[in-house]
């Protein structure tokens, strides 16, 4: 098995992404990435006239996009390990795999993992971790990243994203979460509801105008009813209140501060935040006019490295407590 470098794949809901990473120092070498989820994904096979079965069609999946990075770099793959977090382990990925219960430890190293040997077709071993349960809320994919951001410095970590995830941490375990369904909902009002033709994205939080009713919203969320406030986007329009764009932001600031008011945090607190570069200003800025956390408590890391991070972390856990060899 060729270790010099492993195929990091996370495969979520409605995105997939694969890179190739240099395991010295977690260089992306190559990258792919595409809108083509685990749901759509499934329903593609369902639609099958072949003979396949969902894994080897996952795996056919998986073997065009390797093609692909091979492509990029010009150089045969076979026997780089595959190495996938996210939704690949869900009832409608490539295998089913169960929750590992909480409390489960914060680094990664005791959550379930399943292994699916290289043959003659696709020449990569695939290592799949599963998620996490606390018997009332689910994750996959999240615990991985944690995974790769994990410090004993911080006793809440944040995942924006279309689920949204707060994850709290005791004496380096996972003792809760929760999940919000800030990103899908906001989608979902922003483009399938009477709201749509009230909102357009536009500048950013950097426009004043624009931060001016991000800030609103985040406020307002605090003290009335969200229901209330989200048809009060479509009457902002209806009476020349806001433009398009400022109610885009406005719309944004009532749904993360509805998010962001559950938070329990005491002074002493630190609060990892994990985003991207699309999420981190919103998030940041909710944070502040919420005063929820001081800047000197707020640890801010990449959501998009920490995945690789989180999924080499599990892989070396996998190897010290089993017979692979290199």
């Amino acid at each position: 098995m060729n270790m010099e470098y492993f195929l990091s794949c996370d495969w979520g809901t409605s995105t997939f992404r694969l890179k190739l990473i240099n395991t010295g120092d977690l260089d992306v070498m190559a990258e792919v990435s595409t809108g083509e989820g685990i749901a759509s994904t499934y329903k593609l096979w369902q639609q099958t006239t072949s003979d396949s079965t969902r894994l080897d069609f996952y795996k056919n999946f998986l073997a065009n996009k390797i093609r692909q990075i091979e492509k990029q770099v010009s150089v045969s793959l076979d026997g780089v390990p595959v190495i996938i977090s996210g939704m690949a382990s869900s009832s409608i990925g490539m295998v089913e795999l169960a929750y590992k219960n909480i409390p489960l430890n914060a680094d990664g190293s005791d959550l379930i993992t399943y292994t699916i040997n290289s043959d003659a077709s696709f020449k990569h071993l695939i290592f799949i971790i599963s998620g996490a349960t606390n018997k009332c809320d689910v994750m996959r994919g999240e615990e991985t990243k944690l995974a790769g951001c994990y410090s004993s410095k911080s006793s809440l970590y944040l995942f924006p994203g279309t689920h949204s995830k707060h994850i709290q941490i005791e004496d380096g375990k996972i003792v809760d979460f929760k999940t919000y369904m800030t990103g899908e909902i906001f989608d979902t009002l922003s483009k399938n509801t009477i709201l749509a033709l009230s909102v357009k994205k536009g500048e950013g939080l950097n426009e004043p105008k624009n931060f001016e009713n991000f800030e609103k919203g985040v406020l307002v969320s605090r003290h009335s009813n969200i229901l209330h406030n989200c048809f009060l986007v479509r009457a902002n329009i209806l009476f020349n209140k806001l433009t398009e764009e400022e109610n885009y932001y406005y719309l944004s600031g009532l749904l993360i501060g509805t998010e962001l008011g559950d938070l329990q945090v005491n002074n002493s607190d630190k609060i990892t935040l994990a985003a991207n570069s699309t999420l981190l200003p919103a998030y940041t800025f909710a944070l502040g006019i919420l005063n929820l956390v001081a800047k000197s408590k707020l640890i801010i890391v990449d959501a998009d490295e920490i995945v690789t991070k989180g999924q080499l972390s599990v892989f070396n856990f996998i190897k010290s407590n089993s017979f692979l060899t290199s």
